[in-house]
């Protein structure tokens, strides 16, 4: 698909299908659920004529961005809506549970229903915050600054700061570690450390 009207139905009928199937839209086509602790986005772009795509699901535990927030100093950033955790700015990343790939003879709403379908197999693995274990272990070591957030924010929610503390000086220690998050205190990682020693 190419025009911009050909994208804007694509995403419509995606949200659509996924709608009916309980997700949520925000934004400019962002479409989640929340399920217990965690917070879920659905996302399949428009295809592009002989190339495949890949629809995800993703995910976090919605207590990570509080702490990552609490950070970086932007705990006004907790009063806005649940949907923020998805489209926002300065949000801790989702890390995929489910990826489908796809090619551009899809129909979108039998891709939206395929997504949802894997969503709905795996969702039930993500009870707890211990849960979230296996996930942010399979992107370890982190390789940029956003990865980093989310896994020391985890690390700190599950009152492990001895292990986040030695996972960013391992981080740091990579010369091919990539800085990402910054705000006008420092770099992620810099806040991070302070809030841990302090």
């Amino acid at each position: 698909m190419t025009s911009v009207a050909e994208r804007k139905a694509w995403d419509s009928a995606v949200s659509d299908a996924a709608k009916a199937r309980g997700w949520k839209r925000v934004g400019s086509g962002y479409l989640y659920q929340v399920r217990g602790s965690y917070i879920f986005r659905l996302e399949a772009s428009a295809p592009h004529p002989g190339y495949e795509s890949t629809g995800t699901v993703s995910a976090k535990p919605l207590c990570l961005d509080p702490v990552f927030w609490r950070i970086v100093g932007l705990d006004e950033l907790n009063a806005k809506s649940v949907g923020f955790r998805i489209s926002g700015a300065f949000t801790v990343p989702l890390l995929d549970v489910y990826a489908l790939r796809y090619g551009p003879e899809v129909d979108p709403a039998v891709l939206a229903e395929r997504l949802d379908n894997g969503f709905s197999e795996f969702a039930p693995q993500l009870e707890t915050i211990e849960d979230f274990e296996p996930l942010v272990e399979a992107h370890s070591p982190p390789r940029s600054g956003s990865s980093l957030a989310t896994y020391v924010s985890w690390l700190i929610a599950m009152r492990r700061d001895a292990d986040a503390v030695a996972l960013i000086d391992e981080c740091l220690a990579q010369p091919d570690f990539g800085g990402g998050f910054s705000f006008p205190g420092g770099m992620f990682e810099t806040l991070a450390l302070g809030y841990l020693t302090s």
